[in-house]
């Protein structure tokens, strides 16, 4: 029997898709559940580091697709602290300007003493190739939620690990697989010509065991996306807000109205009844938990 090719929907503007990702930062915990790991846990990552060097030695730092800083300052601020070097020197590596002046407003507003940026508004492979960068090494690199946006994944992880001092570690931020989130995006992976990127805790650690690269340890951080606004009505009332979360969430645009029905209808059945679970309160929570998996380099 013929299987039915997947529908062709418009997938979301750059635009259109910062607007959605608005919608989605509003109704997610994972920036503040980050940011209160980090506050807690950080001397867990300074004690994977095993490089020697003396206190007043630049420790160098890479952070690749940092966002608006939100969560990359307190990883910043809580490293400094743990680690107990005077200087850093961090390299910010994101392509979106609006973000880079959203963060750099960020440590405008509260500045980390001693800490030196140099900003690279540019993606990371085409940074990666700048004559400056060969030669680059860093003592930690952090990539929190954007692997998937740096392309294949065993040259992504090789190009992050190849450019650690020996001793340094790479901190990478990817969604635990097999949950709410990982749920919803296995299915879509079935029913749209192309899915919404995504790889998982278990691809990271597979990849990394084939490329002889040593994980050191995984921290599983909670969080939860609420996605009522996108059932608890029916599909012609719901609000601009839950048509722009579905747009998020499958990365296609105006998703209710330019899907065919059918699919419509039993993604949001399959978002409902398998992918989220009700609060307290009877909404519907899509667990989202990142999990922080740390690469060692051993010289």
């Amino acid at each position: 029997m013929k299987m039915a090719t997947p529908p062709t929907l418009q997938t979301l503007s750059k635009h259109k898709y910062h607007e959605a990702y608005r919608v989605y930062s509003r109704l997610s915990n994972r920036k503040k559940s980050l940011v209160e790991w980090f506050r807690g846990n950080t001397h867990l990552l300074a004690d994977a580091i095993a490089v020697s060097m003396s206190q007043d030695t630049e420790l160098k730092l890479l952070s690749v697709g940092g966002g608006d800083g939100h969560v990359e300052r307190q990883i910043l601020s809580c490293l400094r602290d743990s680690l107990g070097y005077d200087k850093m020197n961090v390299t910010i590596v994101e392509p979106e300007a609006s973000s880079i002046q959203r963060f750099q407003d960020v440590v405008a507003k509260e500045p980390l003493c001693g800490v030196n940026f140099d900003w690279r508004c540019q993606p990371f492979q085409k940074y990666a190739k700048s004559e400056e960068a060969m030669s680059d090494k860093f003592h930690i690199i952090t990539c929190i939620s954007s692997l998937y946006f740096l392309g294949d994944l065993d040259e992504a992880l090789t190009n992050l690990y190849g450019r650690l001092e020996d001793g340094g570690i790479l901190l990478l931020g990817v969604s635990q697989g097999g949950i709410g989130w990982g749920k919803l995006v296995g299915y879509l992976r079935t029913k749209l010509e192309s899915s919404p990127l995504f790889i998982s805790s278990s691809e990271v650690q597979n990849a990394c065991k084939n490329l002889n690269m040593p994980v050191s340890k995984m921290h599983v951080v909670k969080t939860y996306l609420d996605v009522s606004m996108c059932l608890d009505k029916p599909n012609d009332q719901l609000s601009q807000d839950g048509q722009a979360l579905l747009d998020f969430m499958t990365r296609r645009e105006d998703f209710v109205r330019q899907a065919p029905p059918d699919l419509r209808d039993e993604l949001l059945r399959f978002l409902g009844s398998e992918c989220s679970e009700r609060g307290p309160a009877g909404e519907f929570i899509l667990d989202e938990s990142t999990v922080l998996v740390v690469v060692s380099h051993k010289g």
